[in-house]
């Protein structure tokens, strides 16, 4: 059931992604400010989807919840800054690309491929 409606939920955002415009000229968007972020992981599929399938296939049973649960939490700690300095650093550069009407649609045609991609590997 997780697995069709991540599956659902990530063709809904290739869509999105697909057709999404130019934002409105002068709008700025504010950004989460740290808790806001934190407070968003609680209802953010995506985290509920890598979490849950994270503790089922690596959580071991020989070993106490509390402890294998924070060995988790700390492999996915050590993980996470890299990654995530990484993907700003991407975003960054492919905010750039994305001012250009003319190369923003195929590149929002592209992700949204890939993600429709990423979903029938995720069913294969």
């Amino acid at each position: 059931m997780l697995r069709a409606l991540g599956s659902m939920y990530l063709l809904y955002l290739a869509y999105r992604i697909a057709r999404a415009g130019r934002t409105e000229a002068g709008g700025t968007a504010r950004p989460f400010t740290f808790i806001e972020a934190v407070a968003f992981q609680y209802v953010n599929p995506k985290a509920w989807v890598m979490a849950i399938t994270a503790a089922g296939a690596f959580l071991p049973a020989d070993q106490s919840v509390i402890v294998a649960t924070a060995v988790l939490a700390g492999v996915f700690a050590i993980i996470n800054l890299p990654c995530i300095t990484t993907w700003a650093a991407a975003g960054t550069a492919v905010g750039r690309i994305m001012r250009d009407d003319r190369r923003r649609r195929p590149v929002n045609g592209a992700l949204a491929l890939l993600l429709v991609g990423t979903v029938y590997l995720i069913n294969a």
